[in-house]
């Protein structure tokens, strides 16, 4: 089980410190989309998912408060995914009235569904699953849509390898993260409890790797991985470009 829960802790500890970096970015550029992407991972991995794993496998006290500890860990997911909706609005649609709308749409939902989310069921839980899914399906979106658009300019040396990159490694985070609620919502529909089924955790954990190690590599990419990339770029160039 210990094996199982490995690419989960990756993801986890990605989340905490890349939250950690980004935050202390903001703090000097005074950023919003800085801002908003740090508070994403430092509330989502390093706070909100924890404790509502902790919770689904029975380790915080008594089960008669097991809903307020589980109302407790989703509503710090739902800020965490809320940041992303804003991050996403200030990265890709800035200037669209409709994408400021979805963000406070979103907003909403996930407010409205925080007093249902301890019961672990009903509207208003899947409300705010829903609302926590559609951040990331909405960044994965975007970013796999401006991806198309930086390769492009990237074939008429408008765009660096590294920047190119870093909108590929984001937008694999992003699918990764959608893959990993599609699971959830499999399981549960199988009436199973995710932290506790190994064929749910051996999933996530494949899913929480691939998420973890593409979110360090596009916030936090050791110079060797930078090289790499440069030089893969640079080998595909047509020759005499």
């Amino acid at each position: 089980m210990a094996l199982l829960g490995l690419g989960i802790v990756v993801q986890l500890v990605a989340d905490a410190v890349i939250g950690v970096r980004l935050l202390l970015l903001a703090r000097r550029t005074r950023q919003l989309p800085e801002l908003a992407m740090g508070a994403c991972c430092l509330l989502l991995g390093g706070v909100g998912l924890p404790l509502s794993l902790a919770v689904r496998a029975g380790l915080l006290g008594a089960a008669e408060d097991r809903g307020v500890w589980l109302a407790t860990a989703l509503a710090i997911q739902n800020l965490a995914c809320l940041a992303l909706y804003v991050a996403t609005w200030r990265v890709f649609r800035a200037d669209r009235t409709w994408a400021r709308a979805v963000v406070a749409v979103a907003a909403v939902a996930l407010a409205i569904s925080v007093p249902g989310s301890g019961a672990d069921s009903g509207a208003l839980y899947w409300l705010g699953w829903a609302g926590r899914g559609g951040a990331f399906a909405w960044s994965a979106f975007e970013s796999v849509r401006y991806l198309g658009l930086l390769r492009r300019r990237h074939a008429l040396g408008l765009v660096s390898p590294v920047v190119l990159d870093r909108f590929r490694l984001w937008s694999i985070c992003c699918i990764a993260v959608v893959i990993g609620f599609a699971v959830f919502l499999v399981s549960r529909l199988q009436g199973l409890n995710p932290a506790e089924t190994p064929a749910v955790l051996a999933t996530t954990s494949l899913v929480g790797l691939v998420g973890g190690i593409s979110l360090w590599l596009a916030f936090a990419p050791p110079a060797a991985y930078l090289r790499r990339v440069e030089a893969r770029a640079a080998a595909a160039a047509p020759s005499g470009a």
